[in-house]
């Protein structure tokens, strides 16, 4: 990512947040907003508190059920209060990294992909996920007074107003069936401390998807509403 596009999204995620405090007040739906995946109006709270859990969309449409999970590039947002000239668009790439491997491993080890079936296609009703995560609000600080571009060990980090944002997209339909809002914290860190953070933040995220898995597997596998009869 360049620089100018790590700024970005640095600029569409204070966007977002304003958005959020203008929204607040909606009385249409589950009044939650977030900074990255925005209003969750049209979604049902499973679990958590305040702004954090995890939530089904609400609608009449049949989801398939979750045959298993791919991990889609990680993103992360970093707080107003960063130094955006500390971050070279390499030690970027390399932070993203680190959070999208972590999720891979934990989503791996909790939801093994199953093997393929005789006729290599996937059994009736059930469809590949697509996991999308966003860290939102990381501030990030230079330390080092080494010259030339800073790396991620040149770096403080502060989780204190982070939060994970996760969607779980249908892969057929591209539909967004859950979305999870886990809580960071843990302070001020450098790299080797994020790194281990990361880990146990994606263990987290496991658990949490596999509450949202069984969620949209029992929408997915609830009978079907007889449609109403026809009066004369």
């Amino acid at each position: 990512m360049t620089r100018p596009a790590f700024k970005l999204s640095a600029i569409c995620a204070l966007v977002l947040v304003l958005c959020a405090a203008c929204g607040s007040g909606d009385d249409d739906g589950l009044d939650v907003t977030t900074s990255w995946l925005g209003p969750l109006r049209q979604y049902e709270r499973l679990s958590g508190e305040d702004q954090y859990g995890v939530y089904l969309r609400n609608d009449a449409t049949r989801p398939a059920r979750v045959l298993r999970f791919d991990i889609a590039p990680a993103e992360i947002t970093v707080s107003t209060g960063s130094d955006l000239n500390a971050l070279s668009p390499a030690a970027y790439e390399e932070l993203r990294g680190a959070l999208v491997k972590a999720l891979a491993r934990q989503i791996a080890s909790r939801f093994p992909a199953p093997a393929a079936s005789a006729t290599g296609t996937a059994e009736k009703g059930t469809d590949s996920y697509v996991l999308r995560a966003a860290l939102t609000n990381l501030t990030i600080k230079r330390v080092s007074r080494k010259l030339g571009p800073a790396g991620l060990r040149d770096l403080e980090f502060s989780l204190d107003d982070s939060a994970i944002e996760i969607s779980l997209h249908e892969q057929r339909s591209n539909a967004r069936r859950a979305v999870i809002v886990q809580k960071v914290g843990g302070g001020k860190l450098r790299w080797n401390a994020l790194a281990d953070r990361f880990d146990a933040l994606a263990l987290q995220a496991a658990e949490k998807t596999a509450e949202a898995r069984d969620g949209i597997d029992k929408k997915a596998n609830a009978p079907e509403k007889p449609a109403p009869q026809k009066t004369e």
